[in-house]
């Protein structure tokens, strides 16, 4: 494979397991209880191959674990370049033992220093937790004005034709109860293009609302693209002006995010 081609991001995430003990035939080894598991994967970046290469039950990814399995990866001739998880936090704390924070998110790859290993948040966690923030609290934008749910439930009251303009929108969505707040298929639909329009075209004086769920769509689409050249959801670097403009966008001062 080429160089390009040997690229590769590690992605791991803890799941919960069933809490029973079960015997292996093959190996005559009891395993569990357990609480949960712990699964990394690796993927090509460019490439389509991904292969699961490590788990392990009721362990937590240690910056020791990190290292062995880089190395491990780049002595079989893989280039590692980027690191991916969700926000929990037994990722938080790997995290802060790599040094890795919203001001530094390299860290130097252990088998070769002079390359850096990219760390990124899992897109649809970081989407659904911006879209629970959402509908909890609302956000405080830069211009000082609030953006609520509130504005929503209005345009459903609104739009209840025969023919409406937000079909991707139901109370369901703003709603959103327990184990629904994982689907992340309720937190893209409801952060919309075609919400966004509507919002805008109902409610003229929410421009700012309009404004910040295209803008959080659009931020989706940049970091969850695969396709190179997918008509209007391009891979980060094929628009690159609108993309960095994209996530320029999302950046705000820590003390304006969200209401007290």
């Amino acid at each position: 494979m080429s160089s390009a081609e040997r690229s590769c991001v590690i992605s791991f995430d803890e799941m919960k397991v069933l809490r029973k003990a079960c015997y292996d035939k093959q190996t005559d080894t009891v395993y569990g209880p357990c609480n949960q598991v712990l699964v990394i994967m690796v993927r090509g970046l460019v490439s389509k191959w991904k292969q699961p290469i490590y788990f392990d039950f009721d362990v937590r990814l240690s910056k020791s674990l990190f290292d062995t399995i880089v190395e491990s990866l780049e002595k079989v001739g893989l280039l590692v370049v980027a690191a991916v998880s969700d926000l929990a936090g037994s990722n938080r704390k790997l995290w802060k033992e790599l040094g890795i924070n919203t001001e530094n998110t390299r860290y130097p790859n252990p088998y070769g220093p002079n390359r850096n290993i990219h760390f990124f948040v899992d897109i649809p966690h970081l989407i659904k937790l911006l879209r629970n923030h959402f509908l909890d609290a609302g956000y405080i934008m830069p211009s000082g004005k609030i953006v609520t749910k509130n504005p929503l439930f209005q345009l459903i009251e609104k739009d209840c034709n025969e023919i409406r303009m937000c079909v991707k929108l139901r109370e369901s969505h703003i709603n959103v109860r327990g184990t629904d707040r994982q689907r992340v298929k309720y937190a893209t639909e409801l952060f919309s293009e075609s919400v966004s329009k509507s919002v805008r075209y109902v409610f003229p004086s929410e421009e700012t609302l309009s404004n910040f769920i295209l803008a959080v769509d659009k931020f989706f689409d940049a970091f969850n693209s695969r396709i190179p050249h997918d008509f209007g959801k391009p891979c980060f670097g094929q628009l690159i002006r609108e993309q960095k403009h994209i996530l320029l966008q999302m950046l705000m001062p820590r003390h304006e995010k969200s209401r007290e």
